[in-house]
């Protein structure tokens, strides 16, 4: 029996087996910590600093959101706090009767979102234009490529599915955009195929059961029909000229992979919090993790211009066709994390150059981060599958080290 070591884990392979099994002996990495190590550096609004690139603009205020606070009448008792140690209670719902905080709370434990605030913000709700100074004069031209969004979604709520769509719609050109296509990884908690019927750009795909990210982003590609195709979570909601930028990148060049700038949405009071434009880089776990752009791109001290990434945060932008010729995604690997960074690998063996762009123009899809991860992969479930991608990845493109 054979053993591997991979940056803090132990892994047993046995000899001849037609499966990997991965048993995880030893942990020296909190995959959380990581996470939240990536978010701080995507924060920092330093690092510009000191590779002597612009600095972002400040923070615009912060769009309006739902008024969900109960009117108290003078005298009345202030509600007591039922949920003290909900990280969605933390700094939010102070003054939400009992019964919001039970609901609030109970749709929480079951999405890791705030969905009770979701439900009663509006759908095409404001959004702060965080864009990068040089972006706004930008233009770009009118022959693009037509586009297909894939969204791919596992018991989405569905205030975040509508909203999505919505948003997609009313801010991508019409002549642009020629389809919406769902695809469900065998959601339980039905009732959305009659809820989008009327709009005729959206088209469902439902697994008949759980095949994973990898999976449910091929399962989309072959649906799609439009020239360049757009594969997304289904919790985003995307900005004003979010599509222009990403197209007129592969129009260029048909073998780019361009990937969107994501700033974050709070899961608790679902407000923007504003990321700065970094590369999409890997460590030697094959880790995704956010780096800063090579000096020589800060030197150009154009923010507009978008910058080269080895690896993408999974959600990306390609010509659909040159996707099919180099083999869409891995879908053998199951649930969720290392697809992109095996992506990145394989386009850069395949045409000998890393051909992955980062779009500075900020055409943003606004991702909503899950707090309550846990809550989904209780236990070890989580690591486990995602070791096991890992270690599938690096036994793929292990003999290719020199």
């Amino acid at each position: 029996m054979r053993r591997l070591r991979l940056v803090g884990y132990i892994f047993k392979k046995k000899k001849n087996a037609n499966k990997i099994k991965v048993i995880v002996l030893s942990n020296k990495i909190s995959l959380g910590k990581k996470q939240d190590d990536m978010h701080k550096i995507l924060e920092d609004r330093t690092v510009h600093k000191n590779v002597g690139g612009n600095q972002p603009p400040p923070e615009n205020k912060q769009q309006e959101q739902a008024k969900v606070e109960e009117r108290k009448e003078p005298g009345e008792k202030k509600p007591t706090k039922l949920f003290p140690q909900s990280p969605l209670f933390k700094e939010w719902g102070v003054n939400l009767s009992e019964e919001e905080q039970k609901e609030a709370q109970a749709l929480f434990e079951l999405y890791g979102y705030n969905v009770f605030l979701s439900d009663r913000l509006p759908l095409d709700r404001g959004l702060p234009d965080t864009r990068e100074k040089g972006c706004l004069t930008k233009t770009y031209p009118k022959d693009l490529p037509s586009i297909g969004v894939v969204l791919i979604y596992l018991n989405e709520a569905l205030s975040i599915l509508k909203r999505a769509i919505r948003s997609i719609v009313n801010r991508t050109p019409k002549h642009l955009l020629k389809e919406i296509i769902m695809v469900d990884d065998n959601s339980s908690n039905g009732g959305f195929i009659t809820k989008t019927q009327h709009l005729k750009c959206t088209r469902l795909v439902k697994h008949n059961e759980q095949r994973g990210l990898a999976f449910a982003r091929a399962s989309g590609w072959r649906a799609a029909t439009a020239d360049v195709v757009a594969i997304l979570d289904a919790h985003i909601e995307v900005h004003e000229l979010w599509a222009e930028p990403l197209l007129t990148q592969i129009k260029k060049d048909r073998t780019v992979i361009a990937s969107p700038i994501c700033d974050r949405v709070n899961f608790d009071d679902l407000k923007v919090i504003q990321y700065r434009p970094a590369s999409h880089a890997f460590d030697w776990a094959l880790w995704c993790m956010y780096e800063s752009f090579t000096p020589e791109y800060y030197a150009l001290r154009d923010s507009s211009l978008p910058g080269k990434s080895p690896s993408v945060m999974g959600i990306f932008v390609a010509d659909r066709q040159f996707l099919g010729e180099i083999g869409v995604l891995d879908e053998g690997m199951k649930v969720y994390g290392g697809e992109n960074v095996e992506l990145g690998i394989r386009v850069s063996n395949i045409i000998n150059k890393i051909s992955l762009k980062f779009s500075v123009c900020r055409p943003m899809c606004d991702s909503v981060v899950v707090c309550g991860w846990t809550k989904k992969w209780t236990g070890i479930k989580f690591p486990i599958y995602f070791l096991h991608r890992v270690l599938r990845k690096k036994m793929l493109y292990a003999n290719q080290c020199p």
